[in-house]
């Protein structure tokens, strides 16, 4: 097929809802191991491909690697995809001045992943000499809850209106898919290192939503 090697961009979706001891309060990382329970179409289409992808690079003779991402932000990913855009809705909501209001979910901690990591995997993934399929969770390699997450933007733009309420669910569908992504394969494999936490990701993209405000 004139194709070598491919890498799949798939998601903490395909995982799903996970129970304790992954989730709150315990959190302890989720592995490329750990049984999947898809909770939406997103996530269980995301499961097919890898498995279908597995199927068709064992046939044809081509390098696979998966990528599993944790909860992505950045900037070009908006409401539009979704509920997982949440992020980047709260970031250019208030970049735009406008009151940003979530009803609950401070208090939930999740594994906020920057896009410019994403590069990184994904270029890393492209380049390792690894042969056959392997699959590699992708994330920031801490959790942050979201009222820290909120902390850090209204740092970055003091003036911002942003509200978020109490509790553990801020996308909708439970508390069960919030949970911190096992990077050490992809560390050791792949040489994988996150360099965006929160502080960074944020402040990295405020910067790129006012240099593309100044045209």
């Amino acid at each position: 097929v004139g194709v070598s090697r491919v890498v799949f961009t798939s998601s903490k979706a395909a995982v799903g809802t996970l129970q304790h001891p992954y989730i709150h309060p315990d959190y302890e990382p989720v592995s490329e191991s750990v049984q999947t329970n898809p909770y939406d179409v997103y996530g269980s289409a995301k499961l097919a491909a890898e498995v279908l992808g597995k199927q068709l690079a064992e046939k044809f003779g081509i390098d696979l690697i998966v990528l599993r991402l944790a909860s992505t932000y950045g900037p070009g990913k908006t409401v539009r995809h979704g509920k997982v855009g949440i992020l980047s809705a709260i970031i250019e909501g208030a970049h735009r001045g406008e009151p940003v209001k979530i009803s609950s979910g401070a208090d939930q901690k999740n594994d906020f992943l920057y896009c410019k990591d994403i590069a990184q995997a994904v270029a890393k993934a492209g380049n390792a000499n690894l042969g056959g399929y392997h699959m590699f969770h992708i994330g920031s390699g801490k959790l942050s809850s979201l009222r820290d997450f909120v902390a850090v933007l209204q740092n970055q733009l003091p003036d911002s209106d942003i509200a978020i309420g109490d509790g553990l669910d801020y996308a909708g569908g439970g508390s069960g898919h919030y949970f911190l992504m096992d990077i050490q394969a992809a560390r050791t494999m792949l040489d994988y290192q996150p360099l965006y936490d929160v502080e960074r990701g944020v402040a990295d993209y405020v910067s790129s939503l006012r240099l593309h405000a100044k045209g």
